[in-house]
């Protein structure tokens, strides 16, 4: 009779844990579909946010305008981007938000490895770039960057950085390749009497091999001129 019971009691047991885990079971299903729900949730709600760019949404998003037919420069002037940001509703300082990812593109150049000299078609699509990017929409950095599809504003004040150093460096070489002219005249001048008979000679060689350097250094910042020069925001 006992053995009998504590058969029934086992299979009981074993029902009841069966019917256990067919309800875990079907929960995690439901949480998985539910997870599921809210994702395409979420992606209609992007979805919809693009389709209504340029309304009174809550949450917009500004796709790359494009370069019109003739026009060498750039499809978006820095100001434009100041200007969308105005159209988002957490952003309070249109103007402050737009300086704010200037600095943090500045900073963060360093930071990812990116040499602000080089030409901006060189590093556009490399990951230092897309890390840069990465960062300045953080949450603690300019979250309000996230507006921008492809984070094309943020490379669009990568770009402007780049431009604008390579311009000042060619102005500081060129300033150098006059000092050095002047300096190389002077040493072609006749000395006074406490030089040694080679002081200027020596001094002139030294001037030219600095000037000759300097122009090629400028020749090489030149290269490609031209790429900057559609890159003009003026």
């Amino acid at each position: 009779m006992a053995k009998k019971t504590v058969t029934k009691q086992l299979a009981e047991a074993n029902a009841e844990n069966t019917a256990l885990k067919e309800r875990l079971a079907a929960a995690e299903k439901a949480t998985v579909e539910a997870e599921a729900a809210a994702e395409a949730a979420n992606a209609a709600a992007a979805n919809t946010a693009t389709t209504t760019q340029g309304t009174t949404q809550d949450w917009i998003v500004f796709d790359e305008p494009h370069r019109r037919a003739g026009n060498r420069g750039p499809a978006c002037k820095m100001g434009d981007i100041a200007a969308l940001l105005k159209r988002c509703t957490e952003v309070e300082d249109a103007d402050a938000a737009y300086e704010a990812a200037v600095r943090e593109v500045h900073t963060l150049t360093a930071v990812v490895g990116i040499d602000p000299a080089r030409k901006f078609r060189d590093v556009h699509k490399s990951t230092e770039m897309h890390n840069l990017c990465k960062m300045v929409r953080s949450k603690k950095r300019c979250p309000w960057m996230r507006h921008f599809v492809h984070d094309w504003a943020t490379r669009r004040i990568m770009q402007q950085y780049m431009k604008s150093t390579r311009d000042n460096e060619r102005k500081k070489l060129k300033l150098a390749l006059k000092a050095a002219a002047s300096a190389q005249a002077s040493g072609s001048g006749h000395g006074n009497g406490s030089d040694p008979p080679d002081a200027h000679a020596r001094h002139g060689h030294a001037a030219r091999r600095q000037t000759t350097s300097i122009s090629v250094n400028i020749s090489q910042l030149n290269f490609g001129a031209e790429e900057d020069e559609e890159e003009n925001d003026d």
